[in-house]
């Protein structure tokens, strides 16, 4: 033992190292130590670390551990940095909540390249919404160690799609103040419906007004065909539309382009149906002129084995809506129901509402509940069937097809009704559009995977009535 020197100060450190200091002394004069100072472990402190790196074109953030707040902190960081190019993450357990602002962050964020994950392992359902981010970037990114497939359909993103989302985030938004008037407002919303727009019908399309009556009420429909033909309604096929819109909006005027394409690329004609809206009407109405609709053209001779009911969104949930009251009323079905999109759950319980809300283009969630509420104008349950279809019963359900994007706040309203339909043993097809957005076949003019979407509808519509 050396005895020239008596310790004064012995530090232990989180990482198990230690420091002492000497002080040169006789062995005889030799005192107890004076103390032993155990450094407690401090937190690691991104915060800090993120401003003392503000500059540096890389961050390691290896074996450090990382919380849902620091996480928070390097999103906010990620969003205003633009020297920032290069992240490290491996060995830190980021976790669910983490990789959720990462994901957050990575949509903002262009200078950004590479961001290195090494060993941290995500289930392939956790992947797919940073896969959604990462394809809204516009860097080059280099994801090293993931080792999840989900990653590389982002590579393989079509250049039409990438374009079109951005003509949808530069679209100009009409502000309306929330605390107006419902209905004037909607009756303003209306008259401002821009679908024919993006979606203009052909000039070759056939457009014929006819009012159908029933209970000493009317409802206004329109026959679509492109080509001009002459409907034999003892043998051609006819397809009923529900538009959407929340229930609130939606006309044959934004309508008539989509209608006259699908009427073309199927073949057949088309009816669509100007149900009633919310809030002045509740949705039980809108389903009542839907079915009586069906009724009339059933006494005119029409079978129902002619007929295929179609609708997106609200007007995908109103489908869904009369299938059930036909099966409950004991009434002749429909030969088949296809709805893109639908809304069926006006509960908002989905885990989708919460995990695409960063991704989903089209809605927020105060979009979302605040159509909610004027549909449930009347103090209605949001959990009642006879609103949320997906509360009700699929059993004696004609076969079904499902097509829903994985970017959309609704795509859990979709994939529960998909497994209620299985659970009942309903003959159902379930079609995802990976990173699409709401009602995304309706554009089918800008990006391939629509029109991929309608020829597998066409498919499986050819099929189903040859069978039948």
């Amino acid at each position: 033992m050396y005895t020239g020197a008596r310790l004064v100060n012995l530090r232990f450190f989180p990482n198990n190292s230690f420091s002492f200091d000497l002080t040169q002394q006789d062995e005889e004069q030799q005192e107890p130590l004076s103390s032993v100072d155990i450094v407690p472990e401090v937190p690691f402190n991104l915060e800090e670390f993120i401003a003392e790196n503000v500059n540096s074109s890389m961050l390691d953030l290896s074996m450090k551990e990382l919380t849902g707040q620091d996480m928070g902190a390097l999103a906010e960081a990620l969003r205003n940095n633009t020297t920032l190019t290069t992240i490290t993450i491996d060995e830190s357990e980021i976790g669910d909540e983490g990789l959720q602002h990462l994901i957050n962050a990575l949509e903002t964020n262009t200078a950004l390249k590479t961001l290195e994950m090494g060993s941290n392992k995500f289930e392939e359902n956790a992947l797919q919404p940073l896969a959604d981010s990462l394809k809204k970037n516009t860097g080059d990114f280099n994801l090293e160690g993931v080792g999840v497939d989900t990653l590389l359909t982002i590579s393989s993103f079509c250049a039409e799609y990438r374009a079109f989302e951005n003509l949808i985030r530069i679209r100009p938004i009409p502000e309306y103040d929330p605390l107006a008037d419902a209905i004037t407002l909607l009756k303003d919303m209306r008259s401002k419906s821009v679908m024919s727009d993006m979606i203009p019908k052909s000039s070759q399309c056939r457009i014929i007004k006819d009012t159908f009556e029933y209970d000493r009420h009317t409802v206004d429909t329109y026959w679509i065909d492109y080509p001009v033909r002459s409907f034999q309604k003892n043998s051609d096929k006819l397809f009923i539309y529900l538009h959407g819109g929340g229930y609130l909006i939606g006309d044959i005027h934004s309508y008539s382009g989509f209608e006259c394409e699908l009427s073309r690329m199927f073949n057949e004609s088309f009816l669509h149906v100007e149900y009633r809206l919310s809030p002045e009407h509740s949705v039980p109405a809108a389903v009542n002129d839907t079915i009586a609709v069906y009724q009339i053209l059933l006494r005119q001779g029409i079978s129902p084995s002619q007929i295929i009911i179609i609708g997106d969104s609200a007007g995908g949930g109103l489908a869904l809506l009369t299938i059930q009251t036909l099966v409950t009323q004991q009434l002749q079905i429909p030969s088949g129901v296809i709805v893109l999109s639908p809304w069926s759950d006006l509960t908002a319980s989905g885990e989708s509402f919460i995990h695409n809300i960063e991704i989903d283009l089209l809605f927020t969630h105060d979009d979302v509940r605040w159509v909610t509420a004027q549909v449930l104008a009347n103090n209605q349950s949001p959990h009642n069937p006879h609103y949320s279809p997906l509360f009700g019963s699929f059993k004696g359900f004609p076969p079904m097809y499902i097509t829903v994007g994985t970017a959309e706040l609704l795509y859990d309203d979709s994939k529960r009704v998909f497994q209620k339909a299985q659970e009942a043993n309903m003959n159902v097809i379930f079609e995802e559009g990976l990173h699409m957005i709401h009602i995304y076949p309706l554009f089918f003019s800008f990006f391939p995977e629509a029109q991929n979407t309608l020829n597998n509808i066409n498919q499986w519509i050819q099929i189903h009535f040859q069978a039948n």
